[in-house]
């Protein structure tokens, strides 16, 4: 009766693996800053790999992906520093940035077919672009880079507002490209940085308005 039910256990095992096809693909992108203070131009990027699955039938069918890397941080005046952060953008902004390069949907095209031509094409692509306004991540500062309590949500349009006049935001520029994944530039300067992606940089008793902090996690500045 034991082997039975062990037989049964093996064959639903290969019955479902036969069921289900996944594949993955990988591409490594560079994201610059640049920003006009009244020093000069300052710039900061970082590198990092991105990995996008597709699973065509079984209990885990759809589209999946990962970013890992860290933020980028550019030293912007003296012991100022500002941060774009690994929010849900720089997950899927390639696809976006690049996606009139990108094969389009043909009618009749099965979805696993669109997802293959489509991710094919970004992991070979070599090309960089600045990146839109609408599409860019959230931008942060600390006003004390020793206390995680006081980071800041920049306004890319107004980073006079966060950090004196004469300090502008330039560009943002993604590329796809051939070059390592950066490492240790933001442990460097955020030495308090803990576990990722939790917790919260701060803690918020209420909510439904917590403080900026509550939102903000370590795993926006670096995904291992």
């Amino acid at each position: 009766m034991r082997f039975v039910f062990w037989l049964g256990i093996i064959v639903m095992t290969l019955l479902v693996s036969g069921c289900s096809s996944s594949k993955s693909w990988s591409w490594k992108q560079k994201l610059t800053i640049e920003v006009e203070t009244p020093d000069g131009l300052v710039t900061g990027f970082s590198i990092s790999r991105v990995k996008s699955t597709y699973t065509s039938a079984g209990p885990a069918k759809g589209g999946g992906g990962e970013i890992v890397g860290e933020a980028v941080v550019v030293e912007v005046a003296q012991g100022k520093y500002l941060f774009v952060l690994m929010d849900d953008v720089t997950d899927g902004i390639a696809k976006r940035v690049f996606g009139d390069l990108l094969p389009k949907r043909v009618r009749g095209d099965p979805t696993k077919l669109v997802v293959k031509k489509r991710n094919d094409a970004l992991s070979n692509l070599r090309e960089s672009r600045p990146v839109p306004p609408e599409l860019y991540p959230m931008l942060v500062t600390f006003d004390d880079i020793t206390d995680p309590t006081s980071v800041k949500l920049v306004d890319p349009d107004d980073l006079a507002s966060s950090f004196g006049a004469g300090y502008k935001l330039k560009s943002i520029l993604l590329e796809i490209t051939d070059e390592k994944v950066t490492t240790g530039r933001i442990e460097s300067v955020l030495g308090w940085l803990g576990e990722h992606p939790e917790p919260t940089l701060g803690r918020s008793s209420d909510i439904y308005n917590p403080i900026f902090a509550a939102t903000v996690k370590h795993g926006d500045f670096i995904r291992r």
